[in-house]
């Protein structure tokens, strides 16, 4: 144990802000040799809920996808930040905002440490979600579980072609989609793939689109109420989880993608995260394919120059 150096990432909140840290942590251990484990399913995140090693294989060795194999060590370990020493695993964690970052619930102090510092402690822990980070380059480090890209394969060939895609958020977050919707009405041929955490979004389009061309899959509940990622709802978490990532894929692999601006917000979102990360994974379809890994006469379709 004296030998191990890790470095425990529990991202918090979408999978944007999740691969955002994955990212940040990567490139600050890789310098400190460090063993980097994400843990999703930690006692004090309402987030995710479940292992990342269920939807998702590291590509390199030093990346951790699931803490088994290292937790029963973490209250025994020289640890920074120091004031969770023999409470890594029985923590809880809340939001500051008044200084937007997770604080442990009892000291109130920052659950994280200094990215340009060198640590001595064995363990570092980065308890955090949102910040800098590109979560292009996090999720170049993975690829997508065989149990998900099953589900994708399945999806994609149930819309049997090229699809536009929408967006729309529309529960923490608001946005004024009627009107947008509307103005597509005349501008969209063929299936249109919709991707939203609202129940009312979806049969809007239906109505606005026809029943017929809107594909949507994502399981969800009969009134929006909190966003999906959290873990609280009444969805199972591997359903909800699951349902996420397709869905981001799926938005990243259609021909044409539209998603709007959010009302306004506290936080002064412009857009969803969640739209932001699926558009910029349009830009590297290389990324998505090797993050697929797998070839299938539904997926060549839409990347076919990397088949």
């Amino acid at each position: 144990m004296n030998a191990l150096r890790l470095l425990l990432c529990r991202p918090t909140s979408g999978l944007h802000d999740i691969f955002r840290q994955i990212e940040r942590v990567c490139h600050y251990a890789q310098q400190a040799d460090r063993i980097i484990i994400v843990e999703t399913n930690c006692q004090s995140t309402k987030f995710f809920k479940d292992d990342f090693a269920n939807y998702f294989v590291s590509r390199q060795p030093e990346l951790r996808l699931t803490s088994t194999e290292f937790s029963h060590l973490f209250d025994e370990m020289d640890v920074y930040p120091g004031h969770i020493f023999g409470r890594v695993n029985s923590y809880m964690a809340e939001f500051d905002f008044s200084i937007a970052a997770f604080v442990e619930t009892d000291t109130k102090q920052l659950l994280t440490f200094d990215f340009t510092k060198n640590y001595s402690e064995q363990l570092l822990v980065h308890h955090c979600g949102g910040g800098p980070g590109n979560a292009v380059a996090g999720i170049s480090r993975v690829r997508l579980h065989d149990s998900i890209v099953d589900i994708l394969i399945k999806r994609l060939r149930i819309i049997g072609s090229a699809y536009t895609a929408i967006h729309v958020r529309n529960t923490d977050y608001k946005t004024a989609y009627e009107e947008k919707i509307e103005k597509l009405k005349d501008q969209i041929q063929g299936p249109i793939f919709i991707a939203t955490d609202d129940r009312d979004v979806l049969d809007f389009c239906r109505s606005a689109f026809g029943h017929d061309r809107v594909f949507s899959f994502s399981k969800l509940p009969t009134e929006a109420g909190e966003p999906l990622h959290m873990g609280n709802n009444t969805i199972d978490n591997y359903r909800r989880n699951a349902d996420a990532i397709v869905d981001l894929v799926m938005l990243s692999l259609s021909s044409h993608f539209y998603f709007f601006p959010l009302s306004d917000n506290r936080f002064g979102a412009k857009y969803s995260g969640y739209a932001i990360f699926a558009n910029r994974l349009r830009i590297f379809p290389s990324i998505l394919s090797q993050l697929i890994s797998r070839c299938d006469q539904a997926i060549d379709r839409l990347l076919p120059i990397y088949r």
